[in-house]
């Protein structure tokens, strides 16, 4: 293929693992490679690029901060030092323990307080609940790192 037919199937890839990233609220992996196509991109995809980045930082927690201040890798700006007080499909959990079940497994049980995460299954019609299997992202703070410009990494 010639080679400018390879990097539009680029862009087009790196776009739709772009859309499936913001789609499962995934916002650090989603901002790391937009971060990057963003100074190399042309002026006219610039600016698409820019408008993705603000939504992906105001669903993140961070409304105020410029897309432009996150590309700088040395000098992260003060706000992406600290985790944000809202995070857009997340809630807030507490740790409160840990079954170790082998060297390399654990069961972490945690609490909220949100009335609509208390239960995995679903209630009422006078009917036994039949307990669904669930899964959450767990948001680990952990300063910079190399999976994205944010402060965590998203497990």
């Amino acid at each position: 293929l010639p080679e400018e037919t390879r990097a539009r199937l680029a862009d087009i890839r790196a776009s739709k693992q772009r859309e499936y990233f913001i789609k499962t609220f995934q916002w650090n992996k989603a901002l790391a490679g937009l971060t990057a196509t963003l100074l190399e991109s042309s002026e006219s995809s610039n600016t698409e690029h820019r408008q993705t980045i603000r939504h992906v930082l105001e669903r993140a927690g961070y409304p105020d901060l410029n897309p432009y201040d996150i590309i700088k890798k040395d000098d992260p700006p003060l706000q992406l030092i600290t985790m944000p007080s809202r995070i857009d499909s997340y809630v807030s959990r507490k740790l409160t323990s840990v079954d170790v079940v082998t060297h390399h497994t654990a069961i972490f049980h945690f609490e909220t307080s949100d009335p609509k995460r208390n239960t995995p299954h679903p209630r009422g019609r006078a009917r036994m609940a039949e307990p669904i299997t669930w899964h959450v992202t767990m948001l680990g703070e952990v300063g910079g790192n190399n999976e994205g410009p944010l402060p965590w990494v998203e497990r």
